[in-house]
């Protein structure tokens, strides 16, 4: 029931309505339900069995957070979205710290304001020990928070995490050195660093961190422009072993040398690639494509070069 204008009351109705016993998804996005809402929807009785609960952008709070994670029934969901409300840094605390919670395979917090200080918490928990798909996009972290998330026990079993950065608050060279020397992202398979403040140095040391086994899918766009230095340090390195998906940051590929592009061992596997908006002759197009390992190419994107 997306975007229908639901509000408290019709909460109220959903969380006393038998009819809906034995309900396992219940996907509730951009209502306005507010705290008062969801501690309705916490209360209900007969919504045990729902696994699914989508509350994006549905005007939540901290108070509404701590509802949820007290509930006695809501106690078997697996997939639980609440980007895009204001939940704040206490938010972390009490996500962390519930055992409603405990069974969560999905965890969507983006642009839920958790800051550093709510990443922290929820980095530190070793409640959320099933979480594989982990989003905290747009929550004003740093460096600090980044850290502390990709060294902390919630990290060990996540397959997807997406850590999308934008404005003041991004995650940057610091916190992706601290990425790459993590002993617990053995089972990370997908990453979105979007929007990070990237090095050619950070840049390369995780394009062949030994970390990162299981890593497919890597998208590194942003703001930054890297130098030619980033693929030089590249040259000849072994590189991440499954990378198949992968989207560079802006880069200045114009004087890149034929000897560079066919040491580009990162991009052998690789079969979709895109380095949009990156600075890019004709002249350096054509080395690439007759010097690179791109045997597995099957997409390229260069919009905006």
């Amino acid at each position: 029931l997306p975007r229908t204008q639901l509000r408290a009351d019709a909460a109220a109705y959903i969380a006393g309505e038998r009819a809906l016993t034995g309900l396992e998804a219940l996907v509730l996005d951009e209502n306005p339900l507010g705290d008062d809402g969801l501690r309705e929807l916490s209360e209900a009785r007969h919504l045990t069995s729902v696994h699914v609960l989508g509350l994006r952008a549905c005007g939540l709070g901290p108070e509404g957070a701590e509802a949820l994670a007290d509930s006695r029934w809501l106690v078997r969901i697996t997939d639980l979205d609440l980007s895009d409300n204001a939940l704040g840094v206490r938010a972390g605390s009490i996500i962390a710290g519930s055992e409603t919670l405990a069974s969560l395979q999905r965890l969507r917090l983006a642009g839920c304001g958790l800051l550093n200080g709510g990443l922290r918490a929820l980095a530190r928990t070793d409640n959320l020990q099933e979480v594989e798909h982990l989003d905290v996009s747009r929550c004003g972290v740093t460096d600090e928070g980044f850290a502390a998330l990709v060294d902390g026990p919630i990290i060990d079993s996540v397959t997807d995490l997406r850590c999308e950065s934008e404005g003041d608050a991004r995650v940057g060279p610091r916190g992706v050195s601290a990425l790459t020397a993590s002993e617990r992202l053995g089972a990370l398979e997908t990453l979105d660093l979007t929007g990070a403040l990237l090095d050619d140095g950070t840049f390369s040391a995780l394009l062949t961190s030994r970390r990162l086994p299981r890593l497919r899918a890597l998208r590194l766009e942003g703001p930054t422009e890297l130098t030619l230095h980033a693929l030089e340090l590249l040259c000849d390195r072994e590189p991440v072993p499954r990378l198949r998906d992968l989207a560079m940051p802006r880069c200045d590929l114009r004087k890149v040398r034929k000897e560079v592009w066919r040491g580009a061992r990162f991009l052998d596997g690789v079969e979709h690639l895109a380095m949009r908006r990156s600075r890019i002759g004709m002249t350096s197009l054509r080395a690439m494509l007759a010097q690179a390992p791109l045997a597995a190419l099957r997409t390229i994107s260069l919009r905006d070069t």
